[in-house]
């Protein structure tokens, strides 16, 4: 039934016409003068019922297919557009993480070297933690969006693009960096357990995610690294 339906759609145009040609002949075929009198269909003021007889179900299954595969088609269409304000949102909150990113600021360093050279001793309620916060809840939310896409291989390329920016640009700048500083001063900051605990599991997605794929090298430096964000997690 799906390939008669399938066929059906990709040769509409066929249907119609073959349709249209037997709207016009099959009256004047079919009321003919039979061999048989029993067999003729319409007799002296019956030919014009007859043929309406003839024709209405012709051209009622011809109305039912256009209006069935134009509203199949509009489904079809508007589901499109659909994905594409989806996929378009993505690239926008992508964009606009870049740029938090590189707004971050810590003594004169900015972006992901803020991050980097963080020293908590110094300034353990700097304004970078707030700010490094709404970046993690970006790559959430990048995250809750791509799970929402429903073709497998679409999804695959947003989870690569947007892993792949968190490994190079947040992962290992704050592991590095502001992670290890913090760990000793959560208690002095209010939010940072939170932004934190966001970003151990981030990394921990981030890092399968691309050990999965083969994007990076596996070794037992980074299932060290994913063991210690998991600690860590465990603690809080």
């Amino acid at each position: 039934m799906r390939k008669f339906v399938s066929w059906l759609e990709n040769n509409l145009g066929l249907v119609v016409i073959i349709g249209v040609v037997l709207t016009f002949t099959l009256p004047s075929i079919l009321s003919l003068p039979a061999f048989y009198s029993f067999l003729e269909l319409a007799k002296g003021n019956d030919v014009g019922s007859a043929i309406g007889g003839i024709t209405a179900p012709v051209i009622g299954i011809l109305t039912c297919l256009v209006v069935y595969f134009t509203f199949k088609q509009q489904v079809n269409f508007n589901a499109k557009q659909l994905d594409t304000q989806h996929y378009q949102s993505i690239e926008q909150l992508i964009n606009e993480t870049l740029n938090l990113i590189d707004d971050m600021e810590w003594h004169n360093n900015s972006g992901v070297k803020a991050l980097l050279l963080f020293k908590a001793a110094q300034d353990v309620q700097h304004t970078l933690f707030d700010e490094f916060y709404i970046v993690l809840l970006r790559f959430q939310i990048m995250e809750e969006y791509i799970s929402k896409i429903p073709k497998e291989s679409i999804k695959d390329i947003f989870e690569k693009r947007v892993y792949t920016l968190f490994y190079t640009k947040i992962l290992w700048n704050c592991y590095s960096g502001l992670f290890n500083e913090m760990k000793n001063y959560i208690h002095r900051h209010d939010d940072s357990a939170l932004s934190m605990k966001l970003y151990a599991e981030l990394s921990i997605r981030t890092l399968r995610y691309l050990l999965q794929k083969e994007i990076i090298v596996d070794n037992s430096w980074k299932r060290g690294v994913i063991n210690s964000l998991n600690e860590f997690n465990k603690k809080k």
